[in-house]
């Protein structure tokens, strides 16, 4: 027996659908941000969201395993942004509960990759202060280092593998290169995704901006544009120097092969 409310869910989808057809256009084109968390991706998907000819600006937390998975990216971008149209569709991908099959990869007129890395300690530190200030935390500090890490480890293991089997256009952007050098940054992604207008350092503030659960929850996220300060230190945060020393092996390795298989952002200055 078919349940009653998916069957309402299908139904409501379909009439979605059927109202706008533009939903299954097979000249769709795609951005995935693949990174990890506390990259400075949520600033770089409210940027490109921003721009009229890229819809979507959070992460959706959905694989990628057939051409029917950016149908469905379609469908939930309009439900939550109601754009039937626009050049380009953006997610991003940051857990390894979600993944990207080789078929999407394969998708060379369809699907453009950003690879975003930040180094590890203070993306480790970053994780671990964002986890102690929800209400819900109460694991031990060490424990939520150890975590970090792990997540850390796992997307650059990802990020490397996905990089080597990527048929579509990709380019790496070091994520302090987006604080530190916008003007230069934007500039090249622009020319890369082929924009009629410039991505700008100024973005929309959308109705989840700084919600639980869509991506960066500090207020600096609330600005509406890059704000170029000083890093928070987090010197609270301890982590021993073997770990360290092992997560920035992960690091340059990672890097070394973003570098070798992708587009670099000095490529369209």
């Amino acid at each position: 027996m078919v349940n009653t409310k998916q069957g309402n869910k299908f139904i409501s989808a379909l009439g979605v659908v059927l109202q706008n057809p533009e939903l299954l256009s097979v000249h769709q084109k795609y951005i995935f941000v693949v990174s990890h968390m506390r990259s400075n991706s949520t600033l770089l998907a409210h940027i490109l969201g921003s721009n009229d000819e890229i819809s979507g600006h959070v992460e959706m937390h959905q694989s990628y395993t057939s051409k029917l998975d950016l149908l469905k990216l379609n469908y939930k971008i309009f439900r939550s942004e109601e754009v039937s149209h626009c050049r380009y569709r953006l997610d991003k991908v940051l857990h390894e509960s979600w993944s990207i099959s080789d078929t999407i990869l394969s998708s060379s007129d369809k699907v453009r990759i950003i690879f975003l890395l930040r180094e590890p300690e203070q993306t480790i530190k970053s994780i671990v202060s964002m986890w102690e200030r929800r209400k819900s935390n109460s694991e031990a500090r060490s424990n939520l280092i150890e975590r970090a890490f792990k997540h850390y480890s796992y997307r650059a293991e990802s990020l490397s593998s996905y990089s080597i089997k990527a048929n579509c256009d990709s380019i790496f952007l070091p994520s302090e290169q987006l604080l530190s050098e916008p003007d230069l940054v934007l500039p090249s992604l622009s020319k890369w995704l082929g924009l009629e207008h410039k991505l700008s350092q100024s973005y929309n503030i959308f109705s989840n901006t700084g919600a639980p659960g869509c991506g960066d929850p500090s207020p600096a996220i609330k600005s509406g544009s890059i704000i170029k300060s000083i890093e928070r230190r987090y010197d609270d945060v301890v982590i021993e120097p073997e770990m360290l020393t092992k997560a920035n092996k992960i690091f340059l390795k990672c890097q070394n092969t973003l570098l070798k298989n992708c587009h670099k952002i000095e490529d369209f200055y």
